[in-house]
Parts: structure tokens; C-alpha cells; sequence
């Protein structure tokens, strides 16, 4: 298997555990952190795959970190596919954003839609060669 890397940006524990277990044999390595200033420090030493991002950290806005990296297009990490996440998604905001995010899930979500959105981002990374 290439190496590839998971970046999960996620302040409850047990869902970013539960969402490692489900997709862990897709990476090689699966970074797990709990705020934006850590996910900021990550994106600056690693280059990821794919993002699996939860949109409310801690009362912050993890769109904070989406951009970032607009804001940093020289970062490696600049043109990486994201999955975004919240428990307070609405019809309008899915509408609105669909087409910037490889996949919007509501938590709670279900794992085998979890499971195959990750792997059709894979499967479509393996085509193109990233």
C-alpha cells in the first residue's frame, strides 16, 4: 500500500476514534486532533490525503482551518479533499457548500456511508496518482 495520510480533526474523542476504526485500513498513518491550532500544526509537518473535519471544535469554527489553508496556497496541504461534518447542518448550508467539500455528513452519521465516501476518495486519489 502507498503511504497515505488522515488528517482527523475531531474534539470528541470517541467519534474520532470510531471514525479511525472504520477507515484505518485505508491509510498507512491516521493523525488525530482535537482543536484548530493543533490541526494547523499538523497540516505544517504532514501532507495529507484527505481531512475529515468536525465544523464545530470546542465553540470554535473549524472552517477555520479550510481558510487557513485558502489563505496559504503554498502550503502542501492547499488542494486537499475534505469531509466535512456537524450536528447542526442545515438543507441550505449543504446546498450552498456541496460542491466545496468531497462529502457533508450530519452526526451523527452512518458509518457505511462514512466508510464509502473515504474509500471513493481513495479509490479516486489511487486514479489520478496522488
Amino acid at each position: 500500500m502507498e503511504n497515505r495520510y488522515l488528517l482527523i480533526v475531531e474534539d470528541e474523542q470517541d467519534i474520532a476514534d470510531g471514525i479511525e476504526s472504520l477507515v484505518e485500513e485505508l491509510f498507512t498513518h491516521v493523525h488525530k486532533v482535537p482543536s484548530i491550532e493543533k490541526a494547523k500544526s499538523q497540516l505544517y509537518q504532514y501532507t495529507y490525503d484527505l481531512i475529515i473535519l468536525d465544523i464545530n471544535l470546542q465553540g470554535k469554527n473549524g472552517a477555520e482551518i479550510i481558510k487557513f489553508l485558502v489563505d496559504n496556497p503554498l502550503n502542501q496541504n492547499s488542494k486537499v479533499p475534505f469531509i466535512l461534518m456537524s450536528g447542526m447542518l442545515s438543507e441550505d448550508f449543504v446546498k450552498k457548500h456541496s460542491t466545496k467539500f468531497s462529502a457533508i455528513l450530519a452526526k451523527p452519521f452512518d458509518p457505511d456511508l462514512m466508510y464509502q465516501k473515504v474509500k471513493d476518495i481513495v479509490a479516486l486519489l489511487i486514479v489520478t496518482g496522488k
